[in-house]
């Protein structure tokens, strides 16, 4: 993880102002710092060294110094790419998957994001055009904000950079308050401050000084075609591809030149996680899990299975309810800290926690969302799957259901009631 950030406006880029405005995302990246600065626009970058930690320096620029780039994230399909780009003829004074972007910016122009895979937020300067261009990965894992008024542009991948460069933009935007209750968070492009907004993922931000565009250049569809047959290929044909899917795309996420790990909570999605990753490392994993002493809360016994069938290190910490209460409002505190916004998420507190415990021994990890959704892993889904064989009862069977639990209801009702 790494923090970027910049500003676009005369007389406002300094180095003393980015160098302020970096210092906010030092927790995002405690490697390194670099600034690039020139006629009133500046980026800047904290590191965190994962791929090319001593060549891939960042802000990166084109063989001619023409681009200028920094980015948040990493692109999983970089070495792929810099063959074909090699082969065009472009130069690399790097290893870093970064340097990769700026080189295909020269080809490609803004459509250059369709090819990369990855989680990234960049921030590109075409110093010919005077054009700063912002990406967001395809779903959004990496953030990006950014404001635009009075003459001038601000970006961050926090809120933080831009309350340092403008403090006024600190006045809060009431419309969002009513969303945040209803889903736990504020939608893209909104945010909870007034003049603050967030790049969408899968979006294109050009800025030339005076004109600001946004392009969407992928979005999630499930739609498909009338005229497109259906796949009747058969289901183990289809399990085997999905298997194939998954072992690559892990494989392409442990790409790093420093220890990595993942968590393990003993769910369908980093047990999976660990599984792809047992079979495509050399060495053991490194795991990592948060144990509770109420037993209602724990899942590290279906984590230690996990990680006793994968063969991995396996490291546990648990939380008592006592030092969770002492550190509640220091630990909410960082968190709100850095999402730059409230969130409406219990389990960042324990992912709080675990990331503590996993920086003792790694650099990076690996985590699954998303799995339960797909393979079923939530209860609630059971439920769904009883409510589907429900409808097909006949009603005298679906009257006498509805009876018998309204009468057990009321029995349990009467059974927990209060003495008088």
């Amino acid at each position: 993880m790494c923090g970027i950030c910049g500003i676009y406006g005369a007389r406002e880029a300094g180095r003393d102002l980015l160098g302020r405005m970096a210092h906010t995302l030092e927790h995002r990246g405690p490697d390194d710092e670099g600034h690039f600065v020139e006629g009133g626009v500046g980026l800047a970058i904290r590191r965190l060294s994962v791929i090319d930690v001593e060549g891939g320096r960042q802000p990166i620029a084109s063989e001619d110094g023409r681009v200028v780039a920094v980015c948040n994230g990493e692109i999983y399909n970089f070495r792929a790419l810099r063959d074909e780009l090699e082969g065009r003829g472009h130069l690399f004074r790097s290893r870093s998957d970064v340097e990769t972007a700026v080189h295909l910016y020269e080809e490609l122009g803004p459509r250059f994001v369709e090819k990369l895979r990855g989680m990234f937020a960049i921030a590109l300067y075409d110093r010919t055009r005077r054009r700063l261009l912002l990406a967001r990965d395809r779903l959004g894992k990496k953030p990006l904000y950014y404001a635009h008024e009075r003459g001038r542009f601000l970006f961050g991948s926090e809120v933080t950079p831009l309350l340092v460069a403008a403090p006024e933009l600190r006045e809060m935007n009431r419309a969002a308050v009513h969303p945040f209750f209803r889903f736990g968070f504020v939608p893209e492009p909104d945010t909870l401050y007034a003049h603050i907004r967030k790049l969408p993922p899968g979006c294109v931000l050009e800025f030339d000084g005076e004109r600001l565009a946004i392009t969407r250049y992928w979005d999630l569809s499930f739609a498909r075609p009338s005229h497109t047959p259906v796949d009747r290929r058969a289901e183990e044909r289809l399990r085997d591809e999905l298997d194939a899917r998954l072992e690559e795309a892990v494989r392409l996420r442990t790409v790093s030149d420093v220890p990595l790990g993942a968590f393990l909570s003993g769910g369908p999605d980093s047990s999976l996680v660990v599984a792809y990753m047992s079979r495509v490392m050399r060495e053991p994993v490194r795991t990592f899990t948060i144990a509770f002493e109420e037993e209602g809360f724990d899942e590290s016994g279906d984590a230690s299975r996990v990680a006793e069938a994968c063969g991995t290190s396996h490291r546990v910490r648990t939380l008592r309810a006592s030092q969770m209460r002492d550190e509640l409002f220091a630990t909410v505190d960082a968190i709100v800290r850095c999402t730059g916004e409230p969130l409406g998420d219990s389990s960042a507190l324990p992912t709080y926690h675990v990331s503590r415990l996993a920086r003792e021994d790694v650099k990076v990890i690996l985590a699954g969302d998303g799995a339960d959704e797909v393979f079923g892993g939530y209860t609630v889904f059971q439920g769904l799957r009883f409510a589907r064989m429900f409808g097909r009862w006949p009603s005298p069977m679906r009257s006498a259901a509805r009876a018998a639990a309204g009468a057990s209801g009321k029995s349990a009702a009467l059974n927990n009631s209060p003495p008088e």
